[in-house]
């Protein structure tokens, strides 16, 4: 069954390809003879993803003999846009050759598409032994010429990629894609899966993360950006092939690993959509892909330059503060997102610690120790733009005012490339502008407790619960809330500590402490960006940021983790059914598949350390349309309602805020375990754990419908 259809097969194969330039009227460049390609013109071809044509028919192009095949080692013949015959060096022998359509206006080179499999000598297409052959509208004249340059191709094609596993009838591959993914990339891996089932009749395995596949397999399926070698190469190939490859991805093989990476998240959802309709409509699909393969997509471009201090934007980085607030920090994410849209750049961006060697051209964004961030000093509610020599600094004299700063200069970005008009901001250009605060169309901090007094202040209740559940130890332990209790809460230094531990009494007891502190009583809100900075508890305690009051959103539960998190929607109801009885019920996104990879957020441990190492901001920027989660300034998850429209008036509705610190039990967070966990101090009572919090702030514009209701009035 693997093997019965190979010779129709490399039929279908090179007629996809020349029916393919056919009708996009000719390539404006080459390939090579020996890998399946196809290339893509925006202005002619549509939509780069559309599905390849099954030619293993009967039905040839009538184009067909307009192309070049007269000799193995020949480049297709190919026209260009204007009817111009399109050549090839006679001396070409390239291990990546490169089609192009030459058409990028930009310095940073030309497109290209890389078809890595040959290093055999290309032959000039005006050779006269390579004249292209004539219409003659003769079938048979047709198939027979196409039947002798695949004899030749026979000999020439590498070995396809094995389909199944040499024992049974499974994909051999395991398929591999990056932690935190985004939605839409989990939901094309999972289109990809099912297609592999129902079209190639093999079993697949489910996907795991890199974090979660820690070990590389011989055979490994690599999606997205992945922590693997081969990925990182992949990225780093595409990147060399010129700056702006947002929208570009590639495909390639190597050994027994397959990777598909694209320049950005969007570029990868494409590039897993154009794998799966390529590779995978049938088994005889699947014998396109060969060992060697490589296949570059890299779509036209007209633009203009857009440069600070006559460096072009795409040799610039972004560095921000070591700890990021949110509330401009999601202007950053959408500056970056402008970038990627408009001018197909994915711009970098690092935090200071690590970025400490300088590099030329940078974007200092906030209060830096950067020379050049520290020359500039915004006046009272003011933002500053300033281009000091190579440096781009944007300051603001607090955070509203920085993410206006931000704003401004995205939207001064945009207009040009917008305009199609060329940018160049010189040395000392300077803006300053003086935010309205009063403005209703103005942010506004309608909420903030930085901790600096000596006792927890009266907005923070105990948050209603009971005692219940059996502990992770022992049989007959409860889990008490203690609410705000002195015991398991106090105030220093300007951090709020929320304590656990197990309580000791003279009987031996069982029993666990837990501190919940919430804000229901006195504060309900709907839309704005929440800040929490806070340092996680130890293992085996575990602490939670969740939302409350219909809906229930977990901004974080670390379930007893010191390396990651998950975020969680909830939608908590009771209704009565047709008979008049009540039904209590329970939504969540956990366990949908769709969007556990996002929600499930992990630290890279070897580069910042553990969750409970360090203070972090955990944010929630909460809208209209939709929710963004995101720790030190940086979205890891987003969830829009128009995805699940039936919920969107359930999420425009006011909660509160609720602050916990616990540990486990049988089904919620790590076992204790008494020889290792029971600590004492010097008065014989167990040593607490500490959930730190440094400010909870929270953030709205009143332009938005955002609305609070502060109870204490």
């Amino acid at each position: 069954m693997r093997n019965s259809k190979k010779y129709i097969s490399i039929i279908a194969l090179v007629l996809s390809v020349f029916c393919f330039f056919s009708s996009c009227g000719g390539p404006a460049g080459k390939i090579q003879k020996n890998v399946h390609t196809k290339y893509y013109y925006e202005d002619v071809a549509g939509d780069p993803l559309e599905d390849i044509e099954d030619n293993s028919g009967d039905e040839w192009s009538d184009n067909y003999s307009s192309q070049n095949n007269s000799d193995t080692n020949a480049d297709i013949g190919e026209t260009g846009e204007q009817g111009n015959n399109v050549t090839s060096d006679d001396t070409t022998a390239s291990k990546s050759n490169t089609v192009s359509d030459g058409s990028n206006t930009t310095k940073t080179g030309k497109n290209s598409v890389n078809n890595n499999s040959s290093k055999e000598t290309s032959t000039n297409n005006n050779s006269k032994d390579n004249k292209p052959a004539q219409n003659s509208g003769n079938e048979n004249s047709r198939e027979l010429e196409i039947r002798k340059e695949l004899e030749r191709l026979k000999k020439t094609l590498p070995e396809e990629m094995p389909l199944y596993a040499d024992d049974d009838e499974s994909f051999p591959y395991s398929i591999v894609y990056p932690a935190n993914s985004q939605r839409a990339l989990t939901v094309a891996i999972r289109t990809f899966r099912s297609t592999v089932q129902n079209k190639l009749y093999a079993g697949v395995d489910s996907p795991l993360t890199d974090s979660e596949s820690p070990k590389e397999k011989d055979a490994e399926l690599l999606i997205g950006n992945t922590n693997r070698s081969f990925s990182v190469k992949l990225l780093n190939k595409l990147k060399s092939n010129r700056k702006n490859c947002s929208d570009d991805f590639i495909i390639a093989t190597e050994g027994k690993k397959i990777g598909i990476v694209g320049g950005s998240d969007a570029a990868c959802v494409k590039a897993v959509e154009w794998f799966t309709q390529t590779f995978c409509a049938s088994e005889r699909t699947w014998t396109y892909l060969r060992k060697g393969y490589e296949f570059i997509y890299a779509p036209k471009y007209d633009l203009e330059e857009i440069s600070f201090a006559s460096e072009s934007i795409y040799d610039y980085s972004i560095v921000t503060p070591n700890e990021t607030e949110y509330v401009y920090g999601r202007a950053i994410d959408d500056l970056i997102s402008m970038v990627a849209s408009d001018l197909h750049y994915e711009i970098s961006r690092e935090y200071e610690r690590f970025a400490k060697t300088e590099s030329k051209n940078e974007l200092l964004i906030g209060n830096l120790n950067r020379a050049q961030s520290k020359s500039v000093v915004p006046g009272a509610d003011e933002y500053v733009i300033k281009v000091i020599g190579k440096k781009i600094v944007i300051k603001g004299y607090d955070s509203i005012c920085l993410y206006y700063g931000i704003e401004a200069f995205s939207k001064l970005i945009k207009d040009a490339a917008k305009s199609g008009k060329s940018l160049n901001l010189k040395d000392g250009y300077t803006v300053r502008y003086k935010v309205d605060k009063s403005s209703n169309s103005a942010y506004k901090l309608i909420f903030d407790d930085e901790f600096d007094g000596g006792i927890l202040d009266a907005m923070w209740t105990g948050y209603d619960g009971n005692t219940s559940g059996e502990n992770s130890v022992f049989s007959n332990g409860k889990i008490i809330n203690e609410g705000r209790s002195n015991d398991y809460q106090y105030v220093e230094n300007g951090i709020l500590h929320l304590l656990s531990k197990r309580i000791k009494d003279d009987k031996g007891s069982t029993d666990f402490g837990e501190a919940k502190i919430t804000l229901k009583k006195n504060l309900w809100y709907k839309y704005g960006c929440l800040e929490v900075r806070a340092k996680l508890p130890e293992n085996p305690a575990h602490c939670a940021i969740w939302l409350n009051g219909g809906a229930e959103i977990d901004i974080l539960e670390n379930f007893s983790s010191v390396t990651n998190f998950r975020s969680n929607i909830h939608k908590w109801f009771s209704r009565y059914l047709w008979d008049g009885t009540r039904d209590d019920g329970h939504m969540s996104i956990e366990g949908s598949g769709t969007y556990d990879a996002a929600r499930n957020y992990k630290i890279d441990v070897e580069r910042y350390g553990n969750l409970t190492d360090d203070f972090h901001t955990y944010s929630l920027d909460w809208t209209e349309d939709y929710f963004r989660f995101a720790v030190d300034g940086k979205t890891y998850f987003r969830y829009d309602y128009a995805e699940n429209e039936d919920e969107v008036d359930f999420f425009r509705r006011e909660l509160y805020l609720i602050l916990v610190c616990g540990c486990g039990s049988n089904s919620y967070g790590a076992r204790y375990v008494p020889e290792a966990h029971d600590k004492l101090d010097e008065n014989g009572n167990y040593v607490p754990f500490d959930f730190q919090v440094d400010y909870v702030r929270i953030y709205q514009n009143p332009s938005t419908d955002g609305v609070n209701y502060d109870r204490t009035q």
